[in-house]
């Protein structure tokens, strides 16, 4: 059975540009066929047919159906705008990505695998199908991705085997360095954004990245370490952000505390000044002042104003209208 061999850099990329939405892509690499010598008990010497199908670099494509219909149909003209020469002919397979899904192939799909092999002229046997189905929990505490690599043995998919392959091993350094770094355009807005921290960062790595002498575990490394400083340098700005806002919100709060009591005690003070103007004019017209003073309107303000209890009132006596009250009401009958 033959086994799928993929590199840790393009398998996170391929997780990640499924985790946005619902995607389609285009996987590329080679199939390499070995035959192998085994040994048995009568000392009969059997050839094993060893087929490692090596997947180098994937193209995620903008839409769910970049390529093709909703009845599987191959759109051969989207290809070729997508695809050049060299490129067809590196294609192993292809890759669909399902959110919240089942892992079971749907119709479509199916007649696409069929029509896509076709188009890029590949042996049905070994060339992939990619089913990735990001999910979530009920309470979205966790999320996972499930993965699964597929070829199609007369009438069934059957899963195959995945080896991950690192940089640092070395068996594998010739196959490393066959690997060329491919930024392809994803959904996801940290990727799309042209001022993001990852494409500022990257763009001082591109050309060690880019020349495959130097590809050496090394940069991968200063890279990381790069990418890790400033992650910690954009969270402590959210903290301190979030602090300044917090601090904010509680000025804010007790600023707002301070003009309700302002607007309490403003309406406080009208309330004892409509009062006081309704007990100067009692005054006015009270027949004790009338009995015991026989005096005018103007004297009465006069003698008012001496009286020690009135005389903090004198003030709202100049807003009263004198001109309603006359010398007669003053003056007992």
């Amino acid at each position: 059975m033959a086994i799928v061999e993929i590199n840790g850099t393009i398998l996170s990329q391929l997780l990640h540009d499924c985790t946005v939405n619902n995607a389609e892509g285009i996987l590329f690499g080679e199939v390499v066929k070995s035959l192998q010598d085994e040994i048995t008990d009568d000392d009969i010497n059997e050839r094993k047919e060893d087929i490692r199908i090596h997947i180098t670099k994937i193209l995620t494509c903008e839409s769910y159906y970049s390529f093709s219909d909703r009845t599987g149909q191959v759109k051969k003209n989207k290809l070729q705008s997508l695809l050049d020469n060299k490129e067809k002919k590196d294609i192993i397979g292809w890759f669909t990505c399902r959110h919240n899904s089942t892992s079971r192939m749907s119709f479509r799909e199916q007649a696409l695998h069929l029509k896509f092999a076709e188009y890029a002229r590949k042996d049905l046997d070994n060339f992939l199908f990619g089913l990735v189905i990001p999910s979530a929990t009920d309470d979205s505490d966790v999320n996972s991705c499930n993965f699964d690599f597929r070829v199609k043995k007369k009438d069934y998919f059957h899963s195959l085997p995945l080896r991950i392959i690192n940089l640092g091993q070395r068996n594998n350094q010739k196959k490393v360095e066959q690997y060329i770094p491919r930024y392809v355009k994803s959904t996801s807005p940290l990727i799309t954004n042209s001022n993001s921290v990852f494409n500022e960062v990257s763009s001082e790595y591109h050309t060690s990245l880019k020349d495959l002498s130097k590809m050496q575990e090394e940069h991968i490394m200063n890279l990381n370490s790069t990418l890790h400083k400033e992650f910690v340098d954009l969270c402590n700005n959210a903290a301190n952000q979030q602090l300044l806002v917090a601090q904010l919100e509680k000025e804010l709060k007790a600023l707002g505390i301070c003009v309700e009591n302002g607007i309490g005690s403003q309406e406080d003070d009208e309330k004892t000044h409509d009062n006081d103007r309704i007990e100067l004019k009692e005054l006015q017209h009270s027949p004790r002042l009338h009995r015991r003073h026989n005096l005018s309107s103007e004297e009465l303000l006069i003698q008012l104003n001496d009286e020690p209890q009135i005389k903090k009132k004198t003030s709202l006596l100049e807003n009263v209208d004198l001109s309603d009250i006359e010398d007669n009401d003053f003056v007992c009958s």
